[in-house]
């Protein structure tokens, strides 16, 4: 049985999104950007800017492990054609 690639990637997602809210609320590192980083949208942009480099870091390494035939993630084929993600995967099974 293979898992299915949202399986993976919510485990993923959870323990990143923990460790960053453990490291922001119960370390020094969170006091340390609250002292250092007084206005608060400015704390939201980046902590919106990790977390955008996390998620493109992680969407990366998936697609590493596409190209590299590294289980549980691979190509998706239909009909002949070959799609690594979603949205063209479903364009290609609405069109036929």
């Amino acid at each position: 049985m293979r898992l299915h690639i949202d399986w993976v990637l919510l485990p993923i997602l959870a323990a990143t999104t923990a460790a960053l809210l453990f490291a922001l609320r119960r370390t020094r590192l969170g006091a340390f950007l609250r002292e250092r980083i007084a206005d608060r949208p400015r704390r939201r942009l980046l902590i919106a800017s990790v977390s955008f480099f996390l998620t493109f870091a992680t969407v990366r390494g998936m697609v590493f492990c596409i190209v590299h035939h590294i289980p549980p993630f691979h190509y998706v084929i239909m009909e002949g054609r070959r799609s690594r993600c979603g949205g063209a995967g479903l364009k290609n099974a609405i069109v036929r």
